[in-house]
């Protein structure tokens, strides 16, 4: 999913799409999303951490009274933002 780095967006600054349907060459788009078991939401921090040299792994609080479509947003920007 890239996300649009241009003079007009600043470090965590939403960027929304220009139009829709959004172009995923050129803008923030959702071009999947799947459901996963309990089970396998409940087992993907230990299994990342065992992968992980650092032994670390992300955490995004979105908040409360968030739309979801809001709160991906957020995380992506923010990911964009920390890998500049």
């Amino acid at each position: 999913m890239p996300i649009r780095r241009d003079k007009l967006r600043k470090d965590g600054e939403g960027a929304w799409p220009r139009k829709l349907p959004a172009n995923p060459q050129t803008d923030f788009a959702t071009l999947k999303a799947e459901e996963v078991s309990r089970e396998t939401a409940e087992n993907w921090p230990s299994k990342t951490v065992r992968k992980n040299p650092s032994r670390s792994v992300p955490v995004f609080a979105h908040g409360f009274n968030n739309r979801f479509e809001d709160a991906v947003w957020s995380a992506m920007n923010e990911c964009s933002d920390a890998v500049g």
